[in-house]
C-alpha cells in the first residue's frame, strides 16, 4: 500500500516539474499555495479511494467466504475472538487510522517531490526511507529502541492493536496525534520549498 501511494503521490510535483506543465499552472490567477494543496487535496482523495477499494476487498470478500459472527484474530502470542456487535466498527476504525497512516506517507513523497523534477527519485527515496525505518523497528537492538518511538514506520501499524481486547485506546490516540504531526511537518516543508521554488525559468 505504501508503495502504490508513493507511486501516484511521489510524481504530483516532480512530474509536471520534468514536462513544464508546472509553468503553465503558475501562469493562473492562483497563488502556488493553492496549486500545492490542490495536489495534497488529489493526493488524498486518492488514498481514500484505494483505502475503500480495499475495505470492500476485505470486509465484502470476508462476508461472502465466512459468512457472519465473532471474528477470530490469531496474534503471535495470543488468539483474540471479538464479538460479532464489535467487528464493524473495529473495522471502520482500523481503515480510519490506516487512511491517517497512508496520508503521512503521501505527505512524504509529495514533500520529496518538491526538491527535484525527476519522479523517481521522491518514489524511490520515501520507500527507501520506510524500509529502513520499518527493519529498524522490527529489530531487537537496545540502541534502536530508544529511537523506535521517534520514527513514524512505529506509529503507522497502530491499526493493529484496534483488534486487541480491550483496545489500548491511549496508545491509539497518541500514536495518532504522532502520524499528524508528522504529516503537518511534512506538508509544511513542500508548502515552504514550493512557494518559493523558481519554475519560471
Amino acid at each position: 500500500m505504501p508503495l502504490l501511494v508513493a507511486l501516484v503521490t511521489g510524481d504530483l510535483i516532480s512530474g509536471e516539474m520534468a514536462s513544464g506543465t508546472i509553468r503553465l499552472l503558475a501562469t493562473r490567477p492562483v497563488s502556488r499555495g493553492e496549486i500545492l494543496w490542490s495536489k495534497i487535496l488529489a493526493g488524498g482523495i486518492y488514498v481514500f479511494a484505494l483505502l475503500f477499494w480495499l475495505g470492500l476487498l476485505a470486509l465484502g470478500g470476508g462476508l461472502l467466504f465466512f459468512g457472519t459472527g465473532d471474528l477470530t484474530v490469531l496474534k503471535t502470542d495470543e488468539l483474540v475472538i471479538l464479538r460479532e456487535s464489535d467487528v464493524i466498527w473495529r473495522f471502520i476504525s482500523a481503515f480510519g487510522v490506516a487512511f491517517v497512516s497512508l496520508l503521512l506517507v503521501a505527505s512524504f513523497s509529495l514533500m520529496l517531490s518538491c526538491f527535484t523534477d525527476n519522479s523517481i527519485g521522491p518514489i524511490i527515496m520515501a520507500m527507501s526511507v520506510i524500509v529502513l525505518f520499518t527493519i529498524i523497528g522490527t529489530m531487537e537492538v537496545p540502541l534502536f529502541d530508544k529511537i523506535k518511538p521517534f520514527l513514524f514506520t512505529t506509529h503507522m501499524v497502530i491499526w493493529r492493536n484496534l483488534f486487541d481486547n480491550p483496545v489500548p485506546k491511549e496508545m491509539v490516540v497518541q500514536s495518532i496525534a504522532v502520524l499528524m504531526g508528522h504529516i503537518g511537518l511534512f506538508l509544511g516543508i513542500a508548502h515552504y520549498k514550493f512557494t518559493r521554488t523558481d519554475i519560471q525559468n
